[in-house]
């Protein structure tokens, strides 16, 4: 067996003190930030050795000797530690086919300052009447030691139990939820550095005023419809912080926003008083998505994320649960509604989920830059595609960006959905006039623009759409005749209205300037695949 004893001191060669047995628990040579020597005695029968595979840098060239045959003294030696991290390692001292680990060495850090006290904190002490998602503001404290420096405020009803937003380093922030109306609050700001440092502001108090913000999971009625069996529109949002949700507020306003684009379109345009839409708020602790590309993690509601492309994902079953949150909502009425996610980045992208029980998600980041041809990239134009589209119309993208043949596999799903799930008719695997879905619509007086067009779902050969240009080839605020009927006709169905191709075409409405576009002159338009930036394929879920 080998035997531990210790002792310390820079002088032990002149003067060795006291030897102590190491006990089973182990011994501990601690060093402070200023380093030093420290030594411990081995009592051994055989060859034995230091592990230097897993010494950390810190402990490298400091240890000596590093092996021996029977007794040693090992000398531990460390100079200043220049960083406030605290450091720690367990030495492992093999002997023979054994090893031991109960030498443990601790280095102190450096020495921590803390960083000075927040002043000059907004609400003023005492002030009334604010809102109950009260923003607070101070100024940015100094860290005597140069470190960064992150805040958090600290609030209570009674100055006994306290409450903590989330850890901001700009010197501003909202609380993470809706405080009580009419009533005071005390609050103090926290600064603290990475090391454990913090200083705290004095406490100031304030009082609320009347309640004038959505609570996280709070809904509102947008509009109602008259209809004994509507179909509902659910609007809720990620990346949202709690100041979004003051009334009139960012929320209000991108939700609102998106309403009204969804039914900017025919023939949502015409069959609006089919609908209910509802606005449901989800309190995000930061703003934005997340990237997976770039790295970035935001903390939102849904963990919305960007994944590639245009690709966007999220946490889609909670998405859902927020929209239950609506009085009478339930798995069966979701079956025909449809839920859009409005995304707080104003980024090109978006992607819907369509389950094969009738639910969908159709994820729109807010995009309001304009990109280039058209608008497509407007966030108006992606709510049409994705929710309008896909969501509701369960429509199968009509653009291409392959110049290749549909493979099998993809041939077969459109087949599934198609007679499975009745999604996906706008588009055809079979070529030809009257074995198309749209053949109806074909030589149809008012109708011309109707024919059978190759390329679609993607690749240029095997898949057939029904007109040249539509929403579901490049977002353009039009949809094809076909799309139109499949969309009225799940409309009234869900209504519980008898459905008829003569009361579609009797109440049919197209805005013909929107199937066109003007360069000159007016003519019939496609953006070329190669400039047309795709939204990504749905997601298809069977259930």
């Amino acid at each position: 067996m080998v035997l531990l004893w210790a002792f310390a001191g820079s002088c032990f060669k002149e003067q060795l003190p006291e030897e102590l047995l190491v006990g089973e628990a182990g011994m501990t040579l601690h060093f402070p930030y200023t380093g030093g020597m420290q030594s411990f005695k081995i009592s051994s029968n055989r060859e034995w050795s230091i592990d230097t595979a897993r010494l950390p840098g810190w402990l490298a060239g400091c240890i000596s000797p590093l092996k021996g045959n029977g007794d040693g003294i090992i000398t531990v030696a460390l100079e200043k530690n220049t960083s406030r991290v605290a450091l720690e390692h367990a030495l492992i001292i093999s002997y023979g086919a054994k090893s031991l680990t109960n030498v443990y060495i601790l280095y102190d850090g450096l020495p921590n300052n803390a960083p000075l006290a927040p002043q000059a904190m907004q609400p003023e002490d005492q002030a009334e009447k604010l809102s109950v998602v009260p923003s607070f503001e101070w100024k940015e404290s100094t860290d005597p030691d140069g470190d960064d420096v992150f805040y958090s405020v600290i609030y209570s009803k009674d100055k006994t139990v306290w409450d903590t937003s989330a850890v901001t380093v700009s010197a501003k922030t909202d609380l993470p939820a809706i405080l009580e109306a009419n009533t005071r609050y005390y609050y103090k700001v926290c600064a603290q550095d990475a090391y454990g440092g913090s200083a705290f502001s004095p406490v100031r108090s304030f009082t609320t005023g009347t309640k004038d913000a959505y609570a996280n999971g709070e809904y509102k009625v947008y509009m109602k419809s008259a209809k004994s069996n509507p179909v509902n529109l659910v609007f809720t949002g990620d990346g949202y912080t709690a100041g979004a949700f003051r009334y009139n507020g960012d929320f209000d306003t991108d939700m609102d926003e998106g309403i009204e684009a969804f039914f900017a379109i025919e023939p949502y345009k015409s069959y609006r008083s089919y609908f209910s839409a509802y606005k449901v708020a989800a309190y995000s602790a930061q703003q934005g998505m997340s990237d997976s590309l770039a790295g970035v993690v935001k903390n939102t509601a849904f963990s919305a994320v960007l994944k590639g492309g245009t690709r966007v994902d999220c946490e889609y079953d909670k998405v859902l649960d927020y929209a239950k949150k609506i009085e009478g909502v339930d798995d069966k009425v979701l079956a025909k509604s449809a839920v859009i996610l409005l995304i707080n980045e104003d980024t090109y992208a978006g992607t819907c989920v369509i389950w094969s029980d009738g639910k969908s998600v159709a994820m729109v980041p807010v995009s309001r830059k304009y990109k280039g041809f058209m608008n497509f990239a407007y966030f108006h134009n992606v709510i049409n595609h994705e929710a309008g589209g896909h969501g509701w119309g369960r429509l199968a993208d009509e653009y291409v960006n392959s110049e290749g043949n549909a493979p099998q596999e993809k041939i077969q799903t459109l087949a599934k959905w198609q007679n499975n799930y009745n999604a996906y008719w706008n588009v055809s695997a079979s070529w030809g006039n009257s074995v198309v879905p749209w053949s109806f619509f074909i030589g149809r007086s008012g109708y011309d623009q109707v024919d059978v067009f190759e390329g679609a779902m993607l690749y240029r050969y095997g898949f057939f759409r029904s007109e040249r240009s539509s929403c579901m080839v490049d977002n353009r605020k039009y949809f094809s005749a076909h799309s139109r009927y499949l969309i009225v006709k799940r409309i009234l169905e869900t209504a519980g209205e008898k459905f008829s191709l003569a009361r579609f075409i009797a109440n049919d409405v197209a805005d013909k300037n929107e199937y066109y576009y003007y360069s000159g002159t007016k003519t019939e338009a496609v953006i070329p695949y190669k400039q047309y930036v795709p939204l990504s394929s749905p997601v298809l879920v069977e259930k």
